[in-house]
């Protein structure tokens, strides 16, 4: 095979144990120690622990990148709750692989995003086939900055999302992983190259309401005014959201941003935290002043008949391919805060038993996620995006 892979969905609760444990499986599949880990974890472990469970037995040679998800997803479960982890080795003569990191993100954006495309380009012989990124959303980080100057330096496709922890908490601390350093307010980019498909889809089950509001006042990330009118105070008449952050009150109604190429003309985002302070909301990236956003609204029939659509539209794609490994990343303003568990597992068994029944299978559940559009790196809430590798 040009490609090895091996998916691992943990429940253990020692970290440690569950690391090493995760690491065993991985060695007793593959013919060869596997040339890059994706690791994804729920916050409850000791995230350092089960990095460090990992490399004892991995060794220190083999590259593990990943962040901490608001919940994971693998063959056959998404699980939000509890101890869990997803992980992905992926290795074999026809893969090569560059990782990078960078730090404090929210400050010299652009240069840290260009800094970690140079980085990622110099360790590889040919052009990436597809990159990947995963960063903190907490960090005040404009993705669209970050993302414009790392695409300046590498021009594959970007695909991703951010890292997160448990719905229905405060908003706090995410974590990316590099090696076995755990840290925040960072981000952390993998580039894979070589003699295999990458093919890449993405839903979304948002559709417009017709109403549009003008980003009057704006601060960065902070939408302050809508209409000459306090943004939160707009925001709350629409949507009945009353804490500050209101996820179940918010998650039926998205922002539509304009952009050329994008689905119904645009990328669709979320406020994810509230100012009560300034009367604002923060967003994943910045939408100018003068920007004329439209409502956008979603149901959970929507949701999962995009879903499907995606899963045909990927069978199609790799018609003639050897599926290896599929990768997702999925919102998590779409799962338990909006369909439920036991829908957001059907989609899921659904979507791998159309695309793949037999492929390994790993991902995680973000709080923003990356897909091109018209060729370019975009940010996105309440999407599902996924990457098929076949040969």
């Amino acid at each position: 095979m040009k490609i090895t892979a091996k998916s691992v969905l943990s429940r253990q609760r020692n970290s440690f144990e569950a690391g090493r444990a995760a690491a065993l499986e991985i060695g007793a599949a593959l013919p060869a120690p596997p040339k890059l880990v994706l690791c994804y974890l729920t916050v409850n472990h000791a995230q350092e622990q089960f990095l460090a469970g990992l490399r004892e037995v991995l060794g220190p040679s083999v590259p593990v990148v990943g962040c901490s998800g608001q919940g994971v997803m693998g063959r056959g479960a998404v699980h939000e709750d509890g101890y869990a982890a997803s992980l992905m080795a992926l290795g074999g003569d026809g893969l090569s692989v560059a990782v990078a990191r960078a730090s404090e993100v929210q400050a010299d954006t652009r240069a840290k995003g260009a800094a970690i495309g140079r980085a990622l380009r110099s360790q590889l012989s040919a052009p990436p086939k597809v990159t990947l990124l995963h960063y903190d959303p907490l960090s005040g980080v404009d993705l669209d900055v970050f993302v414009g100057g790392l695409h300046g330096e590498i021009e594959s496709p970007l695909l991703g999302g951010a890292a997160a922890h448990y719905f229905n908490a405060a908003m706090t601390t995410t974590y990316q992983y590099f090696g076995t350093e755990v840290f925040s307010h960072g981000a952390v980019g993998i580039s894979l190259a070589g003699d295999f498909s990458a093919e890449a889809v993405f839903s979304t089950g948002c559709a417009p309401v017709g109403y549009q509001l003008t980003v009057t006042k704006a601060d960065g990330n902070n939408i302050l005014e809508l209409d000459g009118r306090p943004a939160l105070d707009v925001w709350r008449e629409i949507t009945g959201a009353k804490l500050k952050m209101d996820i179940m009150a918010s998650s039926s109604v998205a922002i539509g941003v304009p952009v050329a190429g994008a689905e119904g003309g645009h990328l669709i985002r979320a406020a994810f935290v509230f100012d009560e302070t300034r009367k604002g909301m923060m967003l994943g990236a910045a939408v100018p002043e003068g920007s004329v956003v439209t409502l956008y609204h979603r149901t959970a029939e929507d949701t999962l008949a995009g879903a499907e659509r995606m899963g045909q539209e990927l069978v199609q794609r790799l018609s003639g391919k050897s599926l290896r490994a599929v990768l997702g990343f999925e919102c998590g303003g779409r799962t338990r805060p909006f369909l439920g568990m036991e829908a957001t597992n059907e989609e899921n068994r659904a979507l791998q038993a159309a695309v793949g029944p037999n492929a390994e299978w790993a991902g995680v559940i973000c709080w923003g996620e990356l897909f091109p559009v018209g060729g370019k790196p975009s940010f996105h809430n309440y999407t599902f995006p996924l990457l098929a590798l076949a040969e």
